[in-house]
């Protein structure tokens, strides 16, 4: 492993950052998903002759304006929409949100701005995949929304609800202290730290065929303390002949991947299953070279068969290695135990 690649990334993206200079705050008070804004579209150009400030605008404002802006919400609730899908949130619902500069997104503005009026999580939705694709950016606090990062030193923290967090290409991504009940991807993208989140599934891709080889290199999920813990709650589908699939944590092509200390197939509480049709905690696939399975807690990985063709039928394997490659270490991993150490959440293998 080069460890001289895995440093902390805050530092780097600190660095980054210095690089390209902190700019202005771009306040987005409006949910309307509408430009009227002239002149060069910077951010001495808002609002436009409507008064009011979009995610659209903002966008296009933080991209033409030199240094790094920060997109703060203070959306009053009088503007507030879909709320019988999205009590107590700021709905946005815009055609194509993108930055393709590198941006601050903090949505836990609104809530400094209106209080805290979602107990389960933030109070921004993005209707529609939020995407940071300039690098060295910062996207935080959004609820319900699904994220995509392209390129290096971003960071994904804080952000919760029915959601999914999408990593692609670059390295060095910080990927924290998130609490969503979707999937984590890492998707041929290097160096990347993922800890302290909650989600239902983590999936580690590399290409590891053909001319453009990419395959995903020193990616780190969990780490020794608490803090770096993550609760990957389960992930599984039932076939339509009751067959139960679905794996937890995929690995597909990858290299010195380190897995350290994780909760995999139980709820935070660490009493219950997490999910009753994932059959695989720890997937191998494709080829896998280096990997580290450590200190982890996998359990509660049995899925369950149903009509009509597998009902009362069990699976499960708490990992599971098929492919190819090498160099694989797996210790001091606790198997279908609860948090109490019962031997109640086993799985058939």
């Amino acid at each position: 492993m080069n460890a001289t690649k895995i440093i902390t990334a805050s530092t780097l993206w600190l660095a980054a950052i210095a690089g390209n200079a902190l700019g202005q705050t771009i306040t987005v008070d409006s949910s309307d998903d509408f430009i009227d804004f002239g002149g060069a579209q910077r951010v001495a150009d808002l609002p436009g002759p409507d008064g009011k400030v979009t995610l659209a605008e903002a966008a296009l404002a933080s991209d033409n304006t030199p240094g790094v802006q920060t997109i703060a919400f203070n959306i009053p609730q009088s503007d507030w929409q879909y709320q019988s899908l999205y009590p107590g949130r700021a709905v946005i619902r815009p055609s194509n949100p993108r930055f393709f500069q590198p941006v601050i997104l903090d949505a836990t503005t609104q809530t400094a701005f209106t209080g805290d009026t979602n107990p389960d999580g933030g109070e921004v939705v993005i209707w529609a995949t939020l995407r940071a694709i300039g690098g060295n950016s910062v996207v935080k606090g959004f609820d319900s929304t699904p994220i995509s990062v392209i390129g290096s030193n971003n960071i994904v923290e804080q952000n919760t609800g029915i959601a999914s967090i999408d990593v692609f290409d670059g390295e060095n991504n910080i990927i924290r202290n998130n609490t969503i009940t979707s999937t984590i991807k890492i998707d041929r993208s290097n160096y990347n730290i993922i800890i302290g989140n909650t989600a239902q599934r983590v999936r580690i891709w590399g290409f590891a065929g053909g001319s453009g080889s990419l395959v995903a290199v020193g990616n780190r999920l969990g780490g020794p303390t608490l803090a770096e813990r993550n609760y990957i709650t389960g992930y599984g589908t039932v076939g339509e002949e009751g067959f139960p699939q679905g794996t937890t944590v995929q690995l597909f092509d990858t290299e010195d991947t380190i897995i350290e200390n994780n909760w995999i197939g139980i709820k935070p509480n660490g009493m219950e299953q997490g999910n009753l049709f994932s059959i695989v905690g720890i997937g191998f696939e494709g080829v896998n070279n280096g990997t580290i399975v450590r200190n982890n807690r996998i359990a509660g990985i049995l899925g369950h068969g149903q009509p009509p063709h597998a009902q009362g039928l069990l699976f499960g394997d708490a990992i599971q290695i098929s492919g190819t490659g090498g160099n694989i270490s797996i210790t001091g991993n606790t198997i279908g135990l609860n948090a109490n150490d019962e031997p109640v959440l086993g799985s058939v293998t």
